[in-house]
């Protein structure tokens, strides 16, 4: 199974679409990476240095474009939080600048 982790500080972006559905964006990730980890895991950190404090199954994702931004076509992504997504150990890309993991294997 695929999974990324994602640095989401204080729940940015990140909405209740009906519980335990969510939805977490504007992500710059290139759509194959999208779609790699569709029915893998997402995990959400405040920092890359603590454990996840939301995450789960990836159902889907949508792409959105973003004009204002430099690279404005954005990812959505739809996921079904589960208990196994909290409490991961942030794995796979970890340079100071990092708040994407690349996709690893879950």
């Amino acid at each position: 199974m695929k999974a990324i982790h994602l640095k989401c500080e204080d729940r940015l972006n990140l909405t209740c679409v009906k519980m335990p559905v969510f939805e977490s964006g504007y992500w710059d990730i290139s759509e194959s990476d999208a779609a790699v980890v569709v029915g893998g895991m997402i995990y959400m950190h405040q920092t890359k240095n603590e454990l996840s404090y939301m995450g789960g199954v990836v159902q889907s994702f949508r792409i959105e474009v973003r004009p204002e931004l430099a690279h404005a076509t954005r990812i959505i992504f739809v996921f079904e939080s589960t208990k196994e997504g909290r409490g991961a150990k942030w794995k796979g890309a970890d340079h100071a600048m990092a708040w994407y993991s690349g996709v690893v294997d879950g």
